[in-house]
């Protein structure tokens, strides 16, 4: 069976956040991905869902540092992240 792999699109659209967000994510190595070539980066779906999760067991909050320090950290509760695990589950399972 054929696996897709996420495009930077896809994760932020996933994570509800901007591409730049999971540039950095990316930048910071605090997220996993493939690296295809020094701009083109993909990302499978399960390593995606195993993140979400370990974060999850780490603590209560994700939090999102944003460009510049202009805007405040976005912090981000469970809920939220148990919700992203489902939607993903959901767009990779196909159900």
């Amino acid at each position: 069976m054929e696996q897709k792999l996420l495009t930077v699109d896809d994760v932020a659209k996933l994570l509800q956040v901007k591409r730049l967000s999971v540039y950095k994510l990316v930048y910071e190595k605090r997220i996993p991905v493939i690296k295809i070539s020094r701009k083109m980066l993909r990302f499978k779906p399960e390593d995606i869902e195993e993140w979400l999760q370990k974060l999850k067991a780490e603590n209560s909050t994700v939090t999102v540092k944003t460009n510049r320090g202009r805007k405040p950290t976005k912090k981000v509760n469970n809920n939220f992240v148990n919700k992203v695990i489902e939607q993903a589950k959901r767009e990779v399972l196909g159900t």
